[in-house]
């Protein structure tokens, strides 16, 4: 499960499979990811766009890396969520990782 911490935004890597095996995500091809209700049915931050060049990222293993700004995170409800990450080519196929939202601030 993943931890998202109001405050501190998302710096996240996460590796997407196919049938329990990685895959090649073309450069070209557009990725996101939002936050959702845990029932999937509200959208409650983004979608973010994830890029071939973000810190960590390998798309040609399906390691794709989220990145949030902090003032993003800040007015998100403590509670269980659903990070969603789709990739838009002609499946346009989604993950789902569950994650939890905490209040946070480390000064």
């Amino acid at each position: 499960m993943l931890i998202i911490i109001t405050e501190n935004g998302i710096s996240e890597l996460l590796q997407l499979k196919k049938d329990g095996a990685t895959f090649n995500i073309p450069n070209n091809t557009t990725v996101k990811a939002a936050i959702v209700s845990y029932d999937r049915a509200t959208l409650l931050a983004g979608p973010f766009t994830m890029l071939t060049g973000d810190a960590g990222a390998v798309w040609s293993t399906s390691l794709v890396s989220l990145i949030v700004a902090s003032s993003l995170t800040t007015a998100l409800s403590v509670g269980k969520v659903r990070l969603e990450v789709k990739v838009e080519d002609t499946n346009d196929e989604s993950w789902f990782y569950d994650a939890e939202i905490v209040k946070g601030n480390i000064v």
